[in-house]
């Protein structure tokens, strides 16, 4: 297959098992699609039941039909006007398939049921699989149910703009929800300890780190923010935080756990991906982090080119560096108890 349509063949399979909403799928274009040669590999390769090893992580049906209704509709509009050729026909297993799911009962929609979502890694590396549910809208105690786009946005900096070699350091992730971030850190051969503060969700990113084979190189642990410790014998290198500053009433458990982690772990970089959903919020992040002699340094995040993840950012994404003042003095005198601690 020529170089345009094999890349516009990935990019089309990097979606759909990503789930993204079909209408903001970018689909090749209409000289591609009409190929004989590349519907059969579109089949093959992505709707074709034994496209993924295990059937229980591949897209729902009715997502499916949903992908497939715009890609039928597109080959049977894609004619040449120029060259006045008749209507391409639609690969014929593709239309089976089409036909099949859509005269196949289906159970009303669940935006809570969780779905296999499959993030596609740059080579070599292989993708990742999380259970979540990425029709969910933001909302309260719904933090670690879906991977939300500034884990993404953080998981693509370790990807492609990573400021330290990955291999063999030590990484603690702070509110991991489903656990992205850490398994990406992983696939780059850190040893991670990936953390939240929330029971449920620690189970459910323990399922994440077991149906991709993880066990090893990614343990899991309940951690409440300025609460107990864990791992202080190891040198932290790097610490990685994903829409951990949206809760004004967390933030200050937020900073005090960093502020630790920077007492015990001299040299360890500290990143955070924020969505700026809410400026006062966030500034809330700058003044604590000011008044316990943090240096707090922004970039605002772009999309890479070519894409990594497929995903439109609903607000402004940016990735915050904290450390410690230069000069600044040691801060001391932070004890909270176990009860007083409030969740992110």
């Amino acid at each position: 297959m020529e170089q345009e349509a094999a890349a516009a063949l990935h990019s089309l399979k990097c979606q759909y098992f990503q789930l993204v909403e079909p209408r903001l799928l970018a689909f090749p274009p209409a000289h591609i699609l009409r190929k004989t040669n590349f519907q059969e590999r579109l089949f093959s390769d992505v709707f074709a039941p034994d496209a993924v090893a295990d059937s229980a992580y591949a897209p729902p049906p009715r997502y499916s039909a949903r992908v497939l209704k715009e890609v039928v509709s597109l080959i049977e509009s894609s004619v040449d006007a120029e060259e006045e050729e008749e209507a391409p026909e639609v690969n014929e297993q593709l239309l089976e398939l089409y036909v099949t799911l859509l005269a196949t009962p289906s159970p009303p929609a669940d935006p809570t049921k969780k779905s296999a979502v499959t993030y596609t890694l740059p080579a070599p590396l292989l993708p990742i699989t999380i259970l979540e549910t990425p029709a969910l809208i933001s909302g309260l105690g719904t933090t670690g149910l879906r991977t939300w786009e500034a884990a993404l946005a953080l998981a693509e900096v370790l990807l492609l703009q990573s400021p330290v070699q990955m291999a063999g350091k030590k990484v603690l992730e702070l509110g991991a929800g489903t656990g992205l971030v850490s398994l990406v850190a992983a696939r780059l051969g850190a040893r991670v300890l990936a953390t939240d503060g929330d029971e449920g969700v620690v189970e459910g990113l323990r399922g994440n780190v077991s149906i991709n084979d993880m066990a090893q190189e990614v343990e899991v642990q309940v951690r409440r923010w300025a609460g107990g410790r864990e791992w202080p014998e190891e040198k932290v290198d790097l610490v990685l935080g994903a829409d951990v500053t949206y809760d004004a009433e967390a933030i200050p458990w937020l900073v005090a756990e960093i502020v630790w982690t920077l007492q015990e772990h001299p040299g360890v970089k500290v990143l955070i991906a924020a969505t700026m959903r809410n400026v006062d919020t966030f500034e809330v992040f700058r003044t604590c982090c000011a008044e316990r002699g943090l240096a707090v340094t922004e970039s605002v995040y772009e999309l890479p080119s070519p894409r990594v993840f497929w995903y439109v950012p609903r607000a402004e994404i940016r990735i915050v560096e904290v450390r410690k003042q230069a000069g600044g003095e040691r801060v001391d005198g932070w004890s909270f108890r176990q009860t007083e601690y409030l969740r992110a």
